[in-house]
């Protein structure tokens, strides 16, 4: 399944829902688009990514996220393409 939220003006993950596992709702889903949204931070992306357990096709295409910094590396084994295209990454 897919899910797309193009232009949406997304800057931040939801916040979880304590005591849920949220990750559940979610496991269908392999390929999510937030491309020309406001996402700015790399954390918030993990964030979002974390969320979809099943991810394979992720799109941050046209965001603003400039730096992916030294965050701790999170595996995604299933996650085939991550589209980082027109977002200003420098390091």
């Amino acid at each position: 399944h897919k899910v797309s939220l193009r232009r949406e003006g997304i800057a931040r993950s939801a916040p979880l829902r304590k005591g849920n596992d949220d990750t559940l709702l979610y496991e269908n889903i392999r390929d999510v688009d937030l491309a020309g949204n406001l996402l700015c931070n790399w954390s918030e992306v993990l964030k979002i990514m974390q969320q979809f357990p099943n991810l394979c096709d992720f799109s941050v295409a046209y965001n603003r996220i400039r730096d992916v910094g030294t965050l701790p590396i999170t595996r995604f084994d299933l996650l085939q393409v991550l589209n980082l295209n027109h977002c200003g990454i420098q390091s």
